[in-house]
């Protein structure tokens, strides 16, 4: 039995070194015909990661924020508001001021709009999350739990 656990830890192990990771999209908002803000998280074996949120500008992506409890980003003029569902994330103070947005962090979001969540409710809708898109699968009152 302990043979069997081993070998198949270690079949997964080489699986999961030679592939690798895949962006998947959650949400993406076009700004203006050369500005693009998208939300995605990476596909890994462990199916736990951190969702980002960058600045895609023509031919360049710029990640700027990091958090496990994104919910939800809109933006509004030049503020970017995200919410998150739990207190912690990370930004790239340098990228942010470089893309000249504001940015004001809500934890008012509920934990049925994270990532995980939201990719399910994309994938029956079949939306293709490997490359950004502009669907959203947003459930302001609880209602797709």
């Amino acid at each position: 039995m302990k043979k069997m656990i081993f070998y198949s830890l270690l079949v997964v192990f080489f699986l999961s070194c030679g592939s690798a990771d895949k962006k998947l999209f959650i949400k993406s908002m076009q700004l203006n015909t050369s500005v693009r803000v998208d939300w995605y998280f990476y596909s890994l074996v462990s199916n736990f990661s951190r969702s980002y949120i960058q600045i895609s500008k023509s031919d360049t992506e710029t990640k700027f924020f990091e958090s496990f409890y994104i919910s939800d980003f809109n933006f509004r003029a030049d503020t970017l508001a995200v919410q998150l569902y739990k207190n912690g994330y990370k930004i790239d103070s340098a990228a942010l001021l470089q893309s000249g947005f504001k940015i004001i962090i809500d934890t008012t979001g509920g934990i049925w709009n994270q990532a995980s969540s939201r990719l399910g409710r994309l994938q029956r809708r079949n939306i293709e999350c490997s490359k950004p898109h502009f669907e959203d699968s947003h459930c302001p009152k609880n209602e797709c739990y």
